[in-house]
């Protein structure tokens, strides 16, 4: 089982560092990681977090993977229609207009989950 929180939310939001903005190097995401999991034990009881096996944090999502969500995204819409017999062909053009996307989602400074969704709504 998987579970995902935004306990950390806030945090990440105020943090330079994180959010859309890649961590260049180890020291930082480590520091950031140490804050993220601090919060998680204040936030949830100790007999809930003793069930973890482990936690996991993730790293931001960076212009090639918010470019990358969305060519799957892309791809996903095509083979749905497909099975409607409609072909969509995007062109250059439009595909650079989806990928400047990658502007508004990181302007929200919001998780993977509603991106997929602002993606899957094209």
């Amino acid at each position: 089982m998987l579970l995902t929180s935004n306990v950390s939310a806030e945090t990440i939001k105020r943090s330079s560092a994180i959010g859309f903005t890649p961590i260049r190097d180890e020291h930082t995401y480590e520091k950031m990681r140490d804050i993220i999991l601090d919060e998680a034990k204040r936030a949830f009881r100790p007999e809930f977090l003793n069930h973890l096996d482990d936690i996991i944090v993730f790293r931001s999502l960076t212009k090639p993977d918010l470019i990358q969500i969305l060519d799957l995204e892309i791809s996903k819409v095509v083979q749905r229609l497909k099975g409607r017999n409609i072909q969509l062909q995007l062109d250059d053009t439009a595909k650079d207009q989806g990928r400047n996307l990658h502007s508004v989602a990181a302007s929200r400074q919001s998780a993977a989950i509603p991106k997929r969704r602002e993606f899957g709504a094209l």
